[in-house]
């Protein structure tokens, strides 16, 4: 309870969680309705990629840019004005809902996101206390993960119950919710969002990059999760096929995967509260590959919708490790003149690697294979690099003790 103090004692941090609260129960039920539009006709395949690649896109072609430009401007001021745009942009949906329309949409909400999600992310240093971090962000993902195992359920309450318009609404409406917490964090609480030192780096991927060859950690998680990304990727658009092919669930149904995962990362988050050098060791974070890896073989291996949620749930575990361990890493040893910039250098080498391996397993399911069999081998290729990370990592640690040892000697 100690560590949840900072809940009362820093207003404007509760104000942004309270902000990430509603707006992903909003994204949810947007999320939801478009999967079913586009779940809709003979293209299932296609239309799910699309969306999963459209949400990606953007992070390819303007992260570089995001970077520098949040670290040169308010980042309060973007946090505002992207809200009231995509509230704006969520809100036309009920007057158009022609898929080209809707993806149309869904790539301009998916571009301002790369600048709200750089921007919330930088503004954390501004509002928390560098001790407060680790802690914040925690509970952040806690709370997030909460939304996630119940953010689906009441999605596909509220689409069942009345229809797309409604889901169209709500969303719109927690995006203006949002700009408001930012600006009682701007004005009331003067938390300005104003930047301090303000780098004339006209090089900023340069820069990014020199940061993060100097920090080993960094470089070497970046590493792993380069190629966890590329392996595992397609396994996000194409869980509604698998639920569907291989436990004949609908989507509705097969959105419980997306709760049992919160359910993991809710769990991940709270061991990380008690033990912050889980999310700072890399003995775990070679382990949770492994066994990511070995739960997905398992997953499709015994055909069972427990076993299933089980697995899910595991993948929550891994991913918050994952994502703890970049964001505490990039907070605490970057400057905050820099920290858009490395955040947004991190998101650019991701982005790729997600979109290059969406598109193969979206192809592969639709011309060579199933979408059980991309699941299976995910796990086996994870299994094996896992291994061979782990010989590499562990070789290199005991070479570097010989010559430490050799040079007092």
């Amino acid at each position: 309870m100690k560590n949840l103090k900072i809940l009362i004692t820093n207003k404007p941090f509760t104000l942004n969680l309270i902000n990430m609260v509603i707006s992903c129960i909003g994204n949810r039920l947007t999320f939801l309705v478009i999967i079913k539009i586009m779940m809709f006709g003979n293209f299932q395949v296609l239309g799910v990629g699309a969306v999963s690649i459209i949400k990606i896109l953007p992070m390819v072609l303007f992260s570089a840019f995001v970077g520098k430009f949040v670290d040169r401007s308010n980042r309060a001021t973007i946090l505002i004005w992207t809200d009231v745009l995509e509230g704006i942009t969520v809100l036309s949906l009920i007057f158009f809902q022609n898929p080209i329309y809707v993806l149309i949409i869904f790539l301009i909400n998916c571009t301002i996101d790369i600048f709200a999600d750089v921007a919330l992310f930088a503004y954390y240093e501004q509002i928390l206390e560098k001790e407060e971090i680790p802690i914040a962000n925690s509970i952040q993902n806690g709370v997030g993960s909460i939304i996630n195992i119940l953010g689906p359920v009441i999605a596909a309450i509220i689409v069942a119950a009345f229809n797309n318009e409604t889901a169209f609404f709500i969303d719109s409406m927690t995006f203006f919710i949002g700009a408001i917490c930012t600006i009682l964090c701007k004005y009331y609480y003067h938390k300005s969002g104003d930047v301090k030192n303000i780098k004339k780096d006209k090089e900023s991927l340069k820069t990014s990059y020199k940061i993060v060859s100097k920090n080993k950690k960094l470089k070497y998680i970046l590493l792993i999760l380069v190629v966890v990304t590329f392996i595992t990727e397609p396994q996000g658009p194409l869980m509604f096929i698998f639920g569907e092919e291989y436990l004949n669930l609908n989507v509705s149904q097969s959105s419980l995967f997306i709760s049992a995962i919160g359910v993991g990362a809710f769990i991940a988050s709270a061991i990380s509260l008690k033990k912050a050098k889980l999310v700072d060791n890399m003995n775990a974070i070679l382990a949770v590959v492994m066994l990511d890896g070995l739960a997905l073989i398992i997953l499709t291996n015994i055909k069972s919708f427990i076993v299933a949620l089980i697995c899910f749930g595991f993948f929550g575990v891994t991913s918050t490790i994952f994502g703890l361990t970049i964001r505490n890493t990039i907070q605490l040893d970057v400057s905050e003149e820099d920290i858009g910039k490395v955040y947004a250098f991190k998101n650019m080498i991701i982005s790729p690697i997600k979109v290059i391996s969406m598109i193969l397993g979206s192809l592969l399911v639709m011309y060579f294979t199933t979408s059980i069999n991309i699941f299976k081998y995910s796990g086996f290729l994870e299994v094996t690099f896992a291994l061979i990370i782990s010989i590499v990592y562990f070789h290199g640690k005991s070479k570097s003790k010989k010559t430490t040892n050799n040079t007092y000697l």
